[in-house]
């Protein structure tokens, strides 16, 4: 799992909603550029491919991921913070969009 935010803050997020039960890394990062998600994956030691971005934020999630080669998908939120909104049309076969997280099952069947 990787957030952005105040380390203390979304760590207090983490333990509330009970979420890091679900994943074997959480990762909280200050920014989210091309060279933070591919630092990540070199300290994963996993390919790219193994490598799924899902969230709500195109300009800091998705676009970021989708430019070095990773996959990426979309899940807008009816709210979006101003610095995170973007409007481009993205033609990738590696993005998908999604209105809710539940429906990743009918992409992936994960």
């Amino acid at each position: 799992m990787v957030t952005k935010g105040d380390l203390l803050d979304q760590g207090r997020k983490l333990i509330k909603f009970v979420l890091e039960r679900y994943f074997h890394h959480i990762e909280i990062m200050s920014d989210k550029q091309v060279k933070d998600y591919q630092k990540l994956i070199r300290h994963l030691e996993i390919q790219l491919s193994e490598f799924m971005m899902i969230g709500n934020s195109l300009k800091s999630g998705v676009l970021p991921v989708l430019e070095f080669g990773g996959m990426g998908v979309h899940v807008p939120y009816h709210i979006t913070w101003a610095h995170e909104v973007v409007d481009v049309k993205i033609e990738n076969p590696d993005f998908y969009q999604i209105s809710r997280l539940g429906e990743i099952l009918n992409y992936f069947g994960v």
